[in-house]
């Protein structure tokens, strides 16, 4: 939602030189944002696309459609309701081994309009996971290829990277776009959780911000780090802001974190893992059963390609079965059970 080129110049800006490596810069679109620090700072960045989703035309139509894919992509002059369905996802599944004191939602809060959907996001993060195979697949071809050519271990330059690192960070200082003294700094701060007192205590001790206060342009340069109370996350304590802030004379880090409800923030987590599958996320049983898929899929071998990659785990160096083959069992339920032999 931070659509201002300043934001995002600053935060690819802030992930290539605030580690200690330079990440794939990666967005919706390959904006010039992106070209930038390609271009200026040889950073790699890539774009999602956006694939093949069948098109849901009319409430008629959508009956036809997959399960997976309804109201995911509405065509123009769709007479369907897409936007009613971008979100399916609720807040609680109920379990044996803990029963909330507080009534759950039925829905997910913050569910505006103008926001992609859990849907959107789940079809975007598959997308960007096939990015990520690709390039696995492709590195593993090159260090294969490599290894072809002059043997184990690979030559050093083949794989050290950190002076390619090193040289991005340097390089993205020098991009432009970051705040050029045109970002004002907000004003808002946490008064509520102090009395009247208080508050014009601490309301005296500052300097009432104005129009020529922004943020200044060297935080563009320097490498930030940062922790956050949001969650879920995991052991959410160890990880928190709370835990490298230092108490005021009160003794309170954070004074909102004082009322009953904030305070089950520093109890933990209320059950461990695993969760529960959530009933949205499941197929009808007459649609197809995508793990089933996905673990029945088997590699068939061109030798004379060496695709083969099974070899590496290989210690008898023997050569690859010209064809793998897949028995199908099922199980007592009846289920079809995956076997592979070669």
């Amino acid at each position: 939602t931070e659509r201002m080129p300043e934001m995002s110049n600053f935060f690819f800006r802030q992930a290539l030189i605030a580690g200690n490596r330079a990440p794939v810069l990666m967005a919706d679109s390959l904006d010039p944002t992106l070209h930038a620090y390609h271009d200026g700072a040889g950073a790699s960045i890539a774009h999602q696309g956006n694939g093949w989703t069948p098109s849901t035309v009319s409430e008629e139509q959508v009956a036809e459609v997959p399960w997976a894919a309804k109201y995911l992509y509405c065509a123009r002059g769709s007479t369907a309701n897409c936007p009613g369905h971008q979100y399916d996802a609720g807040c609680w599944v109920e379990r044996e081994d803990f029963k909330p004191k507080n009534p759950q939602g039925a829905i997910v809060g913050g569910q505006a309009s103008w926001h992609p959907g859990n849907r959107v996001h789940k079809r975007r993060g598959r997308m960007i996971a096939l990015i990520v195979l690709r390039a696995l697949d492709y590195a593993l071809d090159k260090w294969e290829e490599l290894a072809a050519e002059s043997g184990y271990p690979i030559a050093e330059e083949h794989w050290h990277v950190t002076e390619y690192y090193s040289t991005i960070r340097e390089k993205a200082k020098t991009v432009g776009g970051c705040f050029m003294n045109n970002f004002r700094i907000g004003q808002k701060r946490r008064l509520e959780d102090m009395t009247e007192e208080e508050a014009k205590e601490e309301e005296s001790l500052r300097r009432r911000l104005d129009d020529t206060d922004f943020w200044p342009m060297r935080i563009c340069n320097v490498p930030l780090q940062g922790r956050s109370n949001w969650g879920p996350r995991h052991n959410p304590m160890e990880t928190s802001l709370l835990s490298i802030m230092k108490p005021n004379k009160y003794g309170d880090k954070d004074p909102a974190m004082a009322t009953p409800a904030s305070l089950q923030y520093t109890q933990g987590a209320c059950y461990e893992p695993p969760d529960l599958p959530a009933p949205w996320t499941q197929a009808p049983p007459e649609e197809a059963f995508a793990p089933l898929i996905g673990a029945a899929r088997h590699l068939h071998v061109n030798t004379t390609q060496h695709q083969h990659r099974q070899l590496r785990s290989r210690g008898d160096l023997s050569p690859a079965p010209e064809k793998a083959r897949e028995l199908l069992s099922t199980d007592e339920e009846g289920r079809i059970d995956p076997v592979f032999a070669s």
